[in-house]
């Protein structure tokens, strides 16, 4: 069958042996997880919300400030409230969220790995 297989369908086949073969070599007792994409996914998943966070605290500060307010327990914020976000903070802030959800994301699927045994 493999060598009736040409051009496209042969390289397509080839991806899904290869993914196939992947798939085994992570999953072999069926649940582990892939520690580089779930730290990948979780490093967007968090830029993602970095980036909606900071356009709603350029939009309207007032309102973020709100909800940390909610989120901070007995902490005022309204008191150390910053105005003026800048391009270069927001940046900055947005590089320093992808490393540490990377790595936080890492940890916690290695972690899962290790009691998954």
């Amino acid at each position: 069958m493999k060598a009736l297989l040409v051009g496209a369908d042969c390289i397509a086949y080839s991806e899904l042996i290869t993914r196939t073969n992947n798939r085994e070599k992570l999953n072999k007792d069926g649940t582990k997880t892939n520690i580089k994409a779930f730290a990948l996914a979780s490093a967007l998943v968090c830029g993602i919300i970095y980036i909606i966070c900071a356009l709603l605290s350029w939009i309207s500060p007032a309102f973020i400030v709100g909800i940390g307010n909610y989120l901070a327990h007995s902490v005022d914020l309204t008191k150390i409230m910053r105005t003026g976000v800048t391009l270069s903070s927001a940046i900055i802030g947005l590089i320093l969220t992808l490393i540490i959800a990377y790595l936080i994301g890492g940890l916690f699927a290695w972690v899962y790995n290790r009691f998954s045994k």
